[in-house]
């Protein structure tokens, strides 16, 4: 069984992942069952090397920035804030994850 059919995950739904270990690796496997678009953000870092995870990385800075995206995107497509001195990819605020939420597509958040 796929790991989304096991969760019941419908089109459109959100799905937050917590708690230590292996969440990113969870994230990414369910977002490659689901047909695209699929979006995976954080509202708090992901590793800048996680970035290979996803077929399509934008860096946003505001909720403007989202307006270029449509139901075109293919694979999944990783939003992340900037990336610090940390070689972290730093998440989203809670405006833009709004944003985000807005366009209705299926996303993951961590």
């Amino acid at each position: 069984m796929k790991f989304g059919r096991a969760l019941g995950i419908k089109k459109g739904d959100t799905v937050a992942f917590i708690g230590a270990g292996g969440k990113t690796t969870a994230i990414f496997a369910l977002a490659k069952e689901i047909a695209p678009p699929v979006v995976v953000t954080t509202s708090t870092h992901f590793g800048a090397w996680q970035a290979d995870l996803a077929e399509n990385h934008l860096i946003i800075h505001s909720p403007a920035e989202l307006q270029p995206l449509d139901d075109d995107q293919d694979g999944v497509l990783l939003i992340t804030g900037t990336q610090g001195d940390d070689d972290r990819l730093h998440g989203l605020d809670e405006a833009t994850l709004n944003a985000l939420h807005a366009f209705g597509t299926v996303s993951y958040t961590h």
